[in-house]
C-alpha cells in the first residue's frame, strides 16, 4: 500500500538506507490519492463454502486479493493468517478510500459451514 501511494519500493528504500545510500527525498502523494484496506474475514468457524465478491467494482478499488479457497478450515480473525482476503481501495481523500473500501466489503458474501456439514457447490 505504501508503494503505491509513494510511487517508489519502501523495501528497496530500507535495504538502500541500510547500506549507506540516502533514502530518496520525500515526493507528495506520487499517485494523488490516500489507500485503505479492509479484511475479509470467516463470521464464523468451519469450513468455508463460498467466497462472492461483487460484480461490479467502483473506480476506487484498487485491488482485491483471496487468501482461502473453498474448502479450507477456517475462523473468526484471531491471528492474521485467520484473514480470508483483503480490500485495497484508493481515494481523493481518507474518507473517500474508507468509504469505498467498507462500500465494498458490505456486498461479499462469505458463506461458512459446519466442518462436519459436506460443502455444496
Amino acid at each position: 500500500m505504501l508503494n503505491l501511494v509513494l510511487g517508489r519500493s519502501v523495501h528497496k528504500d530500507l535495504i538502500g538506507l541500510h547500506l549507506g545510500h540516502p533514502v530518496p527525498a520525500r515526493r507528495e502523494n506520487a499517485c494523488g490519492s490516500v489507500a485503505a484496506t479492509r479484511w475479509i474475514v470467516a463470521p464464523a468457524a468451519g469450513v468455508l463454502a463460498e467466497i462472492k465478491l461483487p460484480s461490479l467494482r467502483s473506480p476506487e478499488i484498487h485491488s482485491v486479493e483471496l487468501l482461502k479457497s473453498p474448502g479450507d478450515g477456517v475462523s473468526p480473525p484471531y491471528h492474521n493468517a485467520d484473514r480470508l482476503g483483503c480490500i485495497l481501495a484508493l481515494g481523493s481523500t481518507r474518507g473517500r478510500a474508507e468509504q469505498a473500501a467498507e462500500d465494498y466489503l458490505s456486498q461479499i458474501v462469505v458463506r461458512v459451514q459446519a466442518p462436519t456439514d459436506p460443502v455444496q457447490s
